[in-house]
């Protein structure tokens, strides 16, 4: 019987350790990685130059002047 209750509760604190782990390396590297696949677009027009990424959406010119800047900040 104790042997069957030490088995549950090793796998539990394993599956704790796991899942504790996955956590902390989630909050770590997961804005990075969102950054890698979320492309940025740019559209170009006559005076203006239109740039959306993740966290960012602006107006520029072509010159690179910006004019207008939306940040997504928490």
């Amino acid at each position: 019987m104790k042997d069957k209750l030490d088995q549950k509760r090793r796998n539990f604190l394993k599956i704790l350790a796991f899942g504790g782990g996955a956590a902390v390396l989630g909050r770590l590297f997961g804005p990075g990685l969102l950054d890698m696949f979320y492309p940025k677009v740019t559209k170009d027009f006559q005076q203006f130059r239109v740039t959306e990424t993740r966290r960012k959406f602006s107006i520029s010119t072509k010159d690179g002047e910006e004019i207008f800047v939306m940040d997504d900040e928490k």
